[in-house]
């Protein structure tokens, strides 16, 4: 994944806002009536943040709706967001790259005030020794993000802990049920049946808690146009294992999972949902309902 560098426009602006940056009022430690403001990475632990929330603060996305977290460009809007907030949400397990390091020092912020949500979560490696980030997509790794936004949103905010902690409890046994949920439904699928295909390998924990199998175009890169060699391993794969139908992702390019259906006769059965919620108003528009279409058009296209 190649290192995203802020474009010449937006260094430009940003070096306008460096002066307001630095100039800016000092945070004042949180009083018992004020409200946090909040910013995430992405709009998967944005919502989970906002649920843990509740009424005591917003909690601002910076990279939007459908678009890739791998390889983002920070606008001057994202410094402002950053610079004052209370608390900055992050994944990790390397899903901002180095953008968010970049931000951070732009924006005047030291690594304390950066929240990683992985930090209870047990490293699932990649290939090449590095972790994979996509640890929201197994339920059991949600619960333990959500655990650990609600101890740093208590640390900050110790006067609204039993809020914070009902919340947190609530939402849990939510997420609980629905891994339950998708356990139970996932073994009903015939097992030479769970092989689950896709663009980018986003679903190894997915698989992993699922019972299923992954095959992939490329590991770990939305930005590469997959190679004729990718192209050909999937293909060979597809034609020997026969996997039912197909799946693409909603922030990659349909293009490479359309030639690989075409070339195979495989059908694509639904677009699934790894780095963004859906729109708002869309089915999969907050964690809970995304991982709940994920494990449903699995399911229904597996069976």
């Amino acid at each position: 994944m190649r290192r995203v560098a802020l474009t010449l426009l937006g260094l430009l602006a940003i070096s306008a806002l460096t002066v307001w940056v630095i100039q800016r009022p000092a945070q004042a430690d949180q009083g018992a009536g004020d409200k946090l403001s909040l910013v995430a990475t992405n709009s998967i632990l944005a919502d989970m943040t906002a649920q843990v929330l509740g009424d005591r603060g917003t909690v601002r996305s910076i990279v939007p709706r459908g678009q890739d977290p791998h390889e983002y460009e920070a606008r001057p809007e994202d410094v402002a967001a950053v610079a004052d907030a209370d608390l900055i949400i992050a994944n990790g397990f390397n899903l901002e790259a180095g953008w968010l390091t970049k931000l951070r020092r732009t924006a005047k912020r030291d690594a304390a005030s950066v929240i990683t949500a992985t930090a209870a979560v047990p490293v699932y490696p990649l290939a090449n020794g590095e972790p994979d980030p996509h640890a929201w997509l197994d339920l059991s790794n949600g619960i333990r993000y959500v655990a650990t936004i609600r101890d740093a949103l208590i640390e900050k905010d110790p006067a609204h802990a039993a809020g914070y902690r009902t919340r947190a409890a609530a939402y849990t046994q939510r997420l609980a049920a629905l891994d339950n949920e998708a356990k139970t439904t996932m073994a009903t699928i015939p097992a030479d049946r769970r092989i689950l295909v896709t663009t980018e390998g986003a679903f190894r924990y997915f698989a992993r808690a699922y019972g299923l199998e992954t095959l992939s175009v490329w590991q770990i890169n939305s930005e590469q146009q997959a190679t004729p060699t990718q192209m050909r391993t999937v293909m060979d794969a597809v034609r020997k294992r026969r996997p039912p139908v197909l799946f693409r992702e909603s922030s990659l390019p349909a293009k490479t999972m359309e030639q690989v259906s075409q070339e195979t006769d495989t059908p694509i059965a639904a677009v699934l949902y790894t780095d963004s919620l859906a729109k708002k108003g869309v089915a999969g528009d907050t964690y809970y309902d995304m991982v709940k279409w994920n494990l449903d058009q699995v399911v229904a296209g597996l069976k």
